[in-house]
């Protein structure tokens, strides 16, 4: 198998996935975990849905982390992020795990143990996971969220919007931030929900992906002053 490199990785992919594409929304994560590491001194962090481990490597050759959890559920790739990963893992730096993300989120609740960085970069809608993802990440932490669902919320099924997002979206030329406005607000609905809120660090859609990095809050910071409504008129613009 070929060797690829990927800022200061170095790593192979063989059946797991990769998109190169999406390289730009992986350095926006390791600048943000690298600025965080630096503003606290400490940096742990929880890679949900790894795929060939190059993100957590990254977050632990670029961004200082002091521990890494790469978790993976396809247990078939163990092979590949074992040799992907291996410095990390004989440095004692990191573990690798091939469990359900939920399962994972789960187990940190009930152990109250919370990362400073959770992402989640999953296939489709990462709905199923809003509001267990909120239970790894430390309050004050960073939750990185991925959706590939941009049919649904760019308009262009609009009934799926409504059962996903509970929102009625339209296809307009302004649907790719419409996207990200979506999974921002169904994040803070879930975090409001657990008296909780968040807070935007940055979004990015590129590559045929939508990214939100998120700062969770102590307290909550959906209210009747930021909850509104985004109208497009398709005769006037």
């Amino acid at each position: 198998m070929a060797w690829l490199v990927e800022g200061r990785a170095k790593f192979i992919v063989g059946s797991a996935f990769y998109r190169q594409a999406s390289q730009v929304a992986r350095d926006l994560a390791v600048l943000s975990a690298a600025i965080y590491q630096s503003d606290t001194g400490c940096l742990r962090v929880l890679d949900a849905m790894t795929g060939c481990g190059v993100r957590s490597l990254r977050y632990w050759l670029e961004s200082q982390a002091d521990w890494v959890w790469a978790n993976e559920a396809n247990p078939e790739i163990s092979p590949i992020l074992q040799q992907n990963l291996k410095e990390a893992v004989a440095a004692g730096c990191c573990q690798i795990t091939h469990l359900n993300a939920n399962r994972v989120f789960f187990d940190c609740h009930a152990r109250q143990d919370y990362y400073d960085l959770v992402d989640v970069d999953c296939f489709g809608s990462p709905n199923p996971y809003l509001s267990t993802s909120l239970w790894g990440t430390k309050i004050g932490g960073l939750l990185y969220l991925t959706s590939t669902d941009g049919r649904t919320a760019t308009g262009h099924l609009p009934e799926n919007s409504l059962r996903v997002y509970g929102a009625y979206a339209r296809s307009h030329p302004a649907a790719h931030e419409q996207a990200l406005r979506l999974l921002i607000g169904s994040v803070q609905q879930q975090a409001a929900s657990q008296g909780l809120g968040v807070e935007p660090v940055f979004s990015l859609f590129a590559g045929q992906t939508y990214r939100v990095m998120l700062r969770v809050l102590s307290s909550q910071s959906l209210t009747t002053k930021n909850y509104g409504f985004l109208g497009y008129c398709h005769h006037c613009g």
